[in-house]
């Protein structure tokens, strides 16, 4: 019985997301309607608990923004996770809503199952190390954000609680894993709620990994196709027949359109929300500096920190660094047909060399909605715009 659908490029991401009910339930279990009506069922229910659990984040977060003082260390806390679980959940309702993700899914395993006609093992291998490059990049994310979430739940119960006075009453508040609205009193069920919250760690870690990690690997899709095509207009004359080398290379040329309107697709689908994405990253990164000082920081609240600020950093490069490469390696479709013996070529082959060379003049690019392009420049605009927020909070203060 086969589980997931036949499509390399997305395999690990399909494995992973899988686990939350992520991967789109049309795909998984094809060949058994029974379990692939589970595996529906089952997304629909991960997908609830998720959006429940972030409604009671906010609850307490507007309940701590009403209170007679304002604890800013507490509130950043959970404005710092919150942010990263609603970015996710926004991603993942956008996922599953309409037909976007469906036909991406689509085109790239229509592209594995019509390679161009003169595909070799070199091109084979090309596409082959760069799925590898992205497979271990995603790997490494996901056991990331896995050791940073185990790390919080399980330092929690030790962490030293705050001491409160309710008139003659003096308790201690201990600390949870999260900033988090339960319907009960925390501190007199403490293990209940903390039960409850190892729950919800984990389903806001794994959402947070596997849709980042969703998302990683639809930006990185063409960069194995582009690397293809450079070895393909760089080896026109020994990978045709000259008898046939126009009709062959049209294969090249289809493929060159395919990518083009893969990354217009995805920027018509996906980029609107690539704002709030650019938005949110610089506001939680400056709530991760503020939710405390120093001088309160225990070992166990500097691991966390510092771990989750890594992590940031690794996510951050991830996006645009990958993002980055699809723009430089479109850029070198042009060098490519320059490097090849187009010269060689008979007129119709060169004509087609030209046009290839023309489109790729304009680089492909993936858009932060209208403001901007996604790249490692933009990792700088997010860092300089976190030192903004990080200067107006300290002069308030």
């Amino acid at each position: 019985m086969r589980v997931y659908p036949d499509i390399e490029n997305f395999k690990i991401t399909a494995i992973y997301s899988s686990t939350i009910g992520l991967f789109p339930w049309k795909f998984m279990f094809q060949d058994n309607q029974v379990l692939q009506q589970t595996y529906r069922y089952y997304s629909y229910f991960i997908y609830g608990s998720f959006v429940i659990f972030i409604i009671t984040a906010y609850v307490e977060l507007i309940i701590m923004l009403n209170g007679d003082v304002l604890k800013m260390d507490a509130i950043c806390s959970n404005i710092c996770l919150t942010l990263a679980f609603t970015c996710s959940a926004l991603r993942a309702t956008v996922m599953r809503v309409g037909p976007n993700l469906l036909k991406i899914i689509e085109q790239v395993m229509h592209a594995e199952k019509n390679p161009a006609s003169i595909e070799d093992q070199t091109s084979f291998n090309l596409e082959r190390k760069s799925i590898k490059t992205m497979r271990k990049l995603s790997h490494l994310y996901a056991v990331a954000i896995t050791m940073i979430a185990s790390s919080k739940c399980a330092l929690a119960p030790f962490e030293k609680g705050e001491i409160v006075h309710i008139g003659n009453t003096t308790i201690i508040d201990r600390p949870l894993i999260m900033s988090a609205w339960v319907p009960f009193n925390k501190n007199t069920h403490y293990w209940a709620a903390y039960i409850i919250q190892i729950y919800f760690a984990a389903l806001g870690a794994w959402h947070v990994a596997y849709v980042d990690m969703f998302m990683f690997n639809m930006l990185g899709y063409p960069i194995g196709q582009l690397k293809k095509l450079h070895y393909y207009i760089k080896n026109i004359t020994t990978l045709t027949r000259n008898d046939d080398s126009l009709e062959e290379f049209k294969n090249v040329i289809r493929q060159h359109q395919q990518i083009i309107s893969y990354v217009k697709f995805y920027n018509d689908s996906m980029g609107t929300f690539a704002i709030f994405e650019f938005l949110q990253s610089s506001v939680q990164i400056a709530s991760i500096f503020i939710q405390t000082s120093p001088s309160d920081m225990n070992l166990g609240q500097f691991g966390f920190i510092g771990g989750f600020f890594i992590g940031m950093l690794f996510r951050l490069f991830l996006y645009y660094y990958t993002a980055n490469e699809v723009m430089t390696e479109s850029e070198k479709v042009g060098v490519s047909v320059w490097e090849s013996d187009w010269y060689e070529q008979p007129t119709n082959l060169k004509m087609a060399l030209l046009t290839v060379m023309m489109r790729g003049q304009r680089p492909l690019y993936y858009k932060i909605g209208g403001f901007g392009l996604m790249s490692v420049q933009s990792i700088v605009a997010i860092l300089k715009a976190t030192y903004t927020y990080l200067t107006v909070v300290v002069r308030n203060n």
